[in-house]
C-alpha cells in the first residue's frame, strides 16, 4: 500500500519516502489516522527545530557568527516546511500530472521511444544518487564533529541539555531529524526536478515523432503528372494528417502539462532560490569561521555544495526543458516536410510558429529557471557574503540603535526624516493631477469594459467567474494596501513625543505655542491618513484598469480555445456550416482582441509618465526609509511605523509591476491559446485567419514606465536594488 510505482525510479523513491513520512496520504487509508501521523511526524522532523532555532536567533540577536551558526540550518527548515505545506495542498494536482505522465509513458511502444525514456530515468536516477550521497556525507559529518558534551546544533531548550538523560535525548532527536529531514528535502527536490525532466522526456518524444512523420512511406515515388505538388499519394498524405493532428494534440498536452507544473511548484520554488541564496551565503561565512576542527570544516563545506547543487537541479532541468520545447520546431523541418500536400505544410507551419514561444518554469514570475539564473543566484550569494564580511569586520549592528550613533549621523538623519514624506506628497500631487485631468477617459475606459463584460456574459457562462476571480484579487490586493497604511499610520501617531509635531516641518509662525500648535497638529493628523486614502485610490485604480485589461485578454484566450466547442469534432474536417460558425467565432475574437490592445495602449499613453515618476519617487523613498529605519529611529512604535512605511513603499511599486507583468503574461497566453484548439479540422481559411490572430499575438502587450522600462516583475527587483544601492551611497556619504 505505500509502495508507489512509477516508470521513473526518482519520482517512484520520493513519492513512497514521502507517504512513509506521512506527508502523501494513500487513497485507501483512514485519513483521520493518517493526518494524526503527518501531525506527529512533522512536529518531531520540523516543528521543535523550527521553535527552538528561532527563539536562539532571538536571544543571541546583535552577534553576527553566532546568528549566522543557526541561520543557515532554520532558513533551511523554513524553505523545507513551505514545500511540505505545498505538497499537502496541491496534493491532488501534482498526482494528476503524475498520472499523466506516467500514462503518457507506458504507451510508448517504439524503439526509440523506450530508449529516450529509459535515459531520463537514468540521468535523474543519477542526479538523485549524487544528491543523497552529499546530504549523507554532510548530515554524518555534522552528527559527528560535535565536541564531547555538546549538540551538533546551537539551538534553545526549556531545560539544562548538558544533564543526563537530557543531553542523549536531545542529541538523538537532532541527529535523527537530522538524517530523516535531509532525505525528505532531496526527495521534494528530486520530485519537483524530476516531473519537470518528465515534461523535456514528452517534448523529446514528440519531437522524435514529427521526424519521423513521414518515415516509412515510399521515398522513390516518381512525381505524378496531376500531384506536381507533392510525392504522396492520397492514402499516405492521410495517414500523415493523422500522423500531425496526434503530434499537435501531444504537444497541446505537454503544455498543458508545462503549465501546471509553473501553477503548482512556482511560488515553492521562488521561495526555495530565495532561502538559497541566503543559506549559501551564511554558509560561506561559517565555513571561513570553523577552525581546529576539520570533520566540522569538510561537512560545511559539503553543505556549501549541497546548497548550490540544489539550486543547480531547478535550474538545469528548467534550462533543458525550454532547449526541448525550442527543439520541436527543428524536429518538425527535419520530417520530409517537401513530399506533403498543401495543407500539411500549412498545419506544421501553424506548429512551427506555436514553437518560437518556448515551454519555461518560472520562479515566481521574477525569473526563468535557467543556467543564467543559477549563475545569479551565485553571483547574488557572494555580494552578500562580501556585505556579511564587511558588518562583522566592523562591528556596526545596523540592529543596535543607540543615542550616540543618532548623534554621529547628525544631518543626513534630518535630511531623510523630511524627505521621505516630501517625495511621497509631490509623487500623489501628480497622481491625483493626472487622474483628476484624465477623468473622462477613465470613466470611458471604465463604462467599455463594463458593455464588454455585459456582452461576454450573455454568450459566455465562464465569463463572470473570470471577472469574479479578478474582481477578488483586486480586493485582497486594496484590503493589505489599507492594512499596511493603516499600521504606518498608527505607529507614526503613537511615536510622537509630547510637545512635537508627527513630522517636521517649516511653518512661518512658532508652533510651540498655543493654539498654534494644537492646530498644526490637528492639520497633520486629518491630512496625514486622507492623503493615505486617495493614495491607495489612485494606485488601486490604475492598477484595475490594468487587470480589467487582464480580464478581457483571458477570456479571449477561453473564447480561442473553445473555438470548436459545440460543433461536430467525429470528421476530419469540419463541415462547411460548422466551419461558417468558426469563421464568426474567430472574427469577434479578432475584433475583441483590437478592442484590449486598444485599452492598454490608452493606459499606456495616459499613466505611463505617472507611473514612471512614481518608480522614481518610490526608488527614493525605499532608500531613504531603510535609513531611517537603520539609524535614526530609536522609538518602538516609530520603528514600526516606519518599517511599514518602508513595506507599503515597496508594495506600491509590487502591485503595478504585478499587473504590469500579468498583463504581460496574459498576451503571451493568446498564442497558446489559440493553439490549443482543435485547428487541425479547420478549413485552410479559417487556419489562415488564425494564423494571422497567432502571428499579431507574437507582439504582446505591453506598459512602460515613461517608455523606459516594461512594467514587470523584473521591473520591481530592479527598483528594489537601485534603492539598495543608494542606501549604500548614503551610509558612504555620512561615514
Amino acid at each position: 500500500m505505500f509502495l508507489i510505482r512509477n516508470t521513473n525510479f526518482a519520482v517512484s523513491l520520493p513519492l513512497t519516502a514521502l507517504r512513509c513520512a506521512g506527508f502523501w496520504a494513500p487513497e485507501l487509508v483512514n485519513k483521520r489516522l493518517y493526518n494524526l501521523y503527518a501531525t506527529i511526524s512533522f512536529m518531531y522532523l520540523l516543528g521543535i527545530y523550527l521553535t527552538i532555532q528561532v527563539i536562539d536567533l532571538y536571544m543571541i540577536w546583535g552577534d553576527i557568527p553566532m546568528m549566522t551558526g543557526v541561520a543557515f540550518l532554520l532558513f533551511t527548515n523554513l524553505a523545507q516546511a513551505l514545500k511540505i505545506l505545498n505538497l499537502l495542498v496541491r496534493r491532488r494536482r501534482i498526482q494528476a500530472i503524475i498520472e499523466d505522465n506516467d500514462r503518457v509513458f507506458r504507451e510508448v511502444e517504439t524503439v526509440e521511444g523506450r530508449e529516450i525514456i529509459r535515459s531520463c530515468d537514468r540521468e535523474t536516477s543519477f542526479l538523485l544518487l549524487l544528491y543523497v550521497i552529499l546530504t549523507l556525507v554532510t548530515t554524518t559529518g555534522w552528527a559527528s564533529s560535535a565536541e564531547k558534551g555538546k549538540l551538533p546544533f546551537q539551538a534553545w531548550y526549556p531545560y539544562d541539555t548538558s544533564r543526563t538523560p537530557a543531553f542523549q535525548l536531545t542529541y538523538i532527536h537532532q541527529v535523527s531529524a537530522l538524517v530523516t529531514t535531509a532525505l525528505l528535502n532531496v526527495c521534494k527536490d528530486t520530485l519537483v526536478t524530476t516531473l519537470i525532466a518528465q515534461g523535456r522526456c514528452r517534448l523529446r518524444l514528440l519531437a522524435a515523432r514529427l521526424r519521423g512523420l513521414t518515415e516509412d512511406l515510399s521515398q522513390d515515388r516518381p512525381i505524378s503528372k496531376r500531384r506536381t505538388s507533392c510525392l504522396l499519394t492520397p492514402s499516405e498524405e492521410s495517414v500523415v494528417k493523422e500522423r500531425l493532428r496526434s503530434c499537435v494534440v501531444e504537444h497541446q498536452s505537454v503544455l498543458d502539462t508545462v503549465q501546471r507544473l509553473q501553477a503548482a511548484f512556482s511560488e515553492p520554488t521562488f521561495l526555495q532560490l530565495m532561502v538559497s541564496l541566503i543559506i549559501i551565503c551564511v554558509t560561506a561565512f561559517q565555513l571561513i569561521s570553523q577552525t581546529g576542527n576539520l570533520v566540522r570544516f569538510l561537512s560545511m563545506g559539503t553543505y556549501l555544495l549541497n546548497m548550490m547543487f540544489q539550486v543547480f537541479l531547478y535550474c538545469y532541468q528548467g534550462n533543458h526543458l525550454t532547449e526541448e520545447s525550442a527543439g520541436v520546431a527543428g524536429a518538425a523541418y527535419l520530417c520530409r516536410w517537401y513530399v506533403c500536400g498543401a495543407g500539411v505544410r500549412r498545419a506544421l507551419a501553424l506548429l512551427m510558429v506555436r514553437c518560437r514561444r518556448v515551454a519555461k518554469i518560472t520562479a515566481g514570475g521574477f525569473t526563468t529557471l535557467s543556467l543564467a539564473t543559477f549563475m545569479a543566484v551565485i553571483k547574488t550569494s557572494y555580494s552578500l557574503y562580501t556585505l556579511l564580511q564587511q558588518v562583522d569586520g566592523k562591528r556596526l549592528y545596523v540592529i543596535i540603535q543607540t543615542g550616540e550613533l543618532y548623534r554621529v549621523w547628525g544631518n543626513v538623519v534630518e535630511m531623510t526624516a523630511v524627505l521621505f514624506l516630501l517625495s511621497t506628497n509631490v509623487s500623489q500631487s501628480i497622481k491625483l493631477f493626472n487622474v483628476t485631468s484624465k477623468k473622462n477617459v477613465v470613466k470611458e475606459m471604465v463604462e467599455e469594459f463594463e458593455e464588454a463584460m455585459d456582452d461576454e456574459t450573455t454568450r459566455n457562462k465562464n465569463a463572470e467567474q473570470v471577472a469574479k476571480s479578478l474582481d477578488y484579487e483586486g480586493k485582497i490586493q486594496l484590503l493589505a494596501y489599507l492594512f499596511m497604511s493603516i499600521t504606518c499610520i498608527l505607529g507614526w501617531f503613537f511615536s510622537t513625543d509630547e510637545g512635537e509635531l508627527l513630522f517636521k516641518a517649516w511653518y512661518p509662525y512658532d508652533v510651540t505655542k498655543s493654539p498654534a500648535y494644537e492646530l498644526s497638529y490637528a492639520h497633520q493628523c486629518i491630512a496625514l491618513p486622507v492623503t493615505a486614502m486617495l493614495n491607495i485610490s489612485s494606485d488601486t485604480l490604475v492598477t484595475s484598469l490594468i487587470a480589467q485589461c487582464r480580464c478581457r485578454l483571458r477570456l479571449l484566450g477561453r473564447a480561442l480555445t473553445s473555438l470548436c466547442d459545440g460543433l461536430d469534432l467525429t470528421k476530419d474536417i469540419l463541415s462547411d456550416a460548422d466551419q461558417d460558425i468558426v469563421e464568426r467565432r474567430l472574427k469577434r475574437c479578432a475584433v475583441q482582441h483590437e478592442a484590449c490592445l486598444r485599452s492598454a495602449r490608452r493606459i499606456e499613453d495616459y499613466f505611463s509618465f505617472a507611473i514612471l515618476v512614481q518608480f522614481c519617487v518610490s526608488m527614493l523613498i525605499i532608500c531613504v526609509s531603510a535609513y531611517q529605519l537603520a539609524f535614526a529611529t530609536t522609538n518602538a512604535s516609530e520603528k514600526i511605523g516606519m518599517a511599514f512605511y518602508l513595506i507599503v513603499m515597496a508594495y506600491q511599486v509590487f502591485v503595478y509591476c504585478y499587473q504590469g507583468n500579468e498583463l504581460l503574461l496574459e498576451s503571451e497566453n493568446l498564442l497558446g491559446a489559440a493553439y490549443e484548439c482543435p485547428w487541425y479540422k479547420l478549413g485552410v481559411r479559417s487556419r489562415r485567419s488564425l494564423l494571422i490572430i497567432m502571428t499579431r499575438t507574437r507582439r504582446v502587450a505591453t506598459l512602460t514606465a515613461g517608455g523606459f522600462t516594461v512594467i514587470s516583475l523584473s521591473c520591481f527587483t530592479s527598483i528594489i536594488k537601485a534603492s539598495y544601492s543608494f542606501y549604500t551611497v548614503l551610509q558612504q556619504m555620512e561615514a
